[in-house]
């Protein structure tokens, strides 16, 4: 039988669309697409409840991922729950010793990382890849492939899509992003966080260490940007990007010490909640002794005037030399 705990974090890596994906079924899911358990000729399939449910209109059936597996692959229960946890990147014999069998006096086990998600197949990228998307987000071709040298950026698809994902090698999160620019699906997100992915790790920091300066960014077109203005300004070799994904994230505490007396250079969207999530890193980054100060990219402008809202918008709109914003 499979534990509880297992079952749930099985669930929690998994939606409707990533079983989808590693079952590489036909079409592309989408909150309103066509059903890849029949033959269909309209959209009769929605998925829902962020991604959590799922219903066929024509009559396969509806529930959650799990059951989305059990229809797509036709099997029993029993090997259903093993299929998916096994999909999900666990073990689904995890072997529990009788109460009656436990010592009254058990020595805690130390606390083991589960293993890693299971993620689609990524790779560094081809010229072509590496083109195209530093088209898509108006920085140099340069940048990404030392992105993808320092193994920060990695492609391949993704919902059925071509896509180019963020990441490092401590696997604690990804994201990914359509290489078209293009939403995940009709009033979807650009971005997607991978399937058991934590979303608070600082992704690059490990990669961080022998580098005098962290500019740490929010999202993936920002680790992009910082990377091109490094180069433009000559201190590629002095600049490591560190990324959070989202201004409403905190810095993982267990991440925290790797920051401890660095230099930090903080690049917040210049937005009230990129302003607001500058207070909140700035506060836990000096609690572990870094060095920390925050770039304001409000003066910046578009040819037409406009402001800028993030460090890439420096980069796709400049209209002169770039700045040097890491002296």
């Amino acid at each position: 039988m499979i534990p509880t705990d297992t079952l749930t974090m099985a669930k929690a890596r998994l939606d409707v669309a990533a079983v989808w994906q590693l079952l590489a079924l036909p079409g592309v899911p989408a909150r309103s697409c066509r059903c890849p358990l029949h033959e269909d000729r309209s959209a009769s399939f929605s998925i829902f409840a962020g991604g959590y449910g799922w219903k066929c209109h024509a009559g396969c059936g509806q529930g959650d991922a799990i059951r989305f597996l059990q229809c797509a692959r036709q099997l029993t229960t029993r090997d259903t729950l093993r299929e998916f946890v096994r999909l999900a990147g666990l073990d689904p014999a995890c072997p529990r010793p009788s109460p009656a069998l436990v010592p009254a006096r058990v020595k805690p086990r130390p606390y083991a990382r589960p293993p890693a998600p299971a993620w689609p197949p990524m790779h560094a990228g081809t010229p072509y890849d590496h083109g195209r998307l530093a088209a898509l987000r108006r920085v140099s071709v340069a940048s990404v492939r030392l992105a993808s040298e320092r193994g920060l950026l990695r492609f391949g698809i993704w919902r059925g899509c071509p896509a180019w994902f963020v990441c490092d090698r401590s696997r604690r999160v990804a994201q990914a992003r359509r290489l078209d620019g293009a939403l995940w699906w009709s009033d979807g997100p650009k971005a997607q966080t991978l399937p058991g992915g934590c979303a608070s790790w600082p992704l690059g920091v490990s990669e961080s260490n022998g580098f005098p300066l962290i500019a740490l960014c929010e999202g993936g077109p920002d680790l992009l940007a910082a990377l091109h203005l490094a180069l433009c300004a000559g201190r590629e070799a002095d600049v490591a990007p560190v990324v959070l994904l989202g201004a409403s994230q905190r810095i993982q505490a267990d991440a925290l010490p790797m920051f401890t007396r660095r230099r930090v250079r903080i690049f917040p969207h210049a937005d009230a909640a990129g302003h607001e999530a500058a207070k909140v890193w700035t506060r836990q980054l000096l609690e572990v002794g870094a060095q920390v100060d925050a770039y304001d990219l409000t003066p910046f402008r578009t040819v037409a005037g406009a402001k800028l809202k993030d460090l890439n918008d420096l980069t796709a709109h400049e209209n002169h030399k770039p700045p040097n914003l890491f002296l």
